[in-house]
């Protein structure tokens, strides 16, 4: 019984086993970033700005490279130091 339905899965997925034989790629280093993004997020309820959450995935994340870091916030908000009038956009 147990033979047929690991017969039936191999059947199954043959595509997908042959391609990851052929080119050795899987989704496990982006599935390792979402799940460390989400447990940073538990821990960080109650966190009301992107920017500071942010900050706490570069650190829990282990050694962060600064250098390669974009910007939290765009350029043109950066330089007015104003925020935007993000309800404006939602009430049109």
């Amino acid at each position: 019984m147990e033979m047929r339905r690991f017969g039936r899965t191999l059947h199954t997925w043959r595509r997908e086993i042959a391609a990851w034989h052929q080119a050795h790629v899987s989704n496990g280093p982006t599935e390792a970033a979402n799940n460390l993004i989400k447990r940073v997020k538990r821990v960080a309820f109650g966190m009301t700005r992107f920017r500071n959450f942010r900050i706490s995935v570069f650190l829990y994340a282990g050694r962060p490279n600064w250098t390669c870091s974009p910007p939290s916030r765009p350029a043109e908000i950066r330089n007015t130091g104003k925020t935007p009038d993000v309800w404006s956009t939602v009430r049109s």
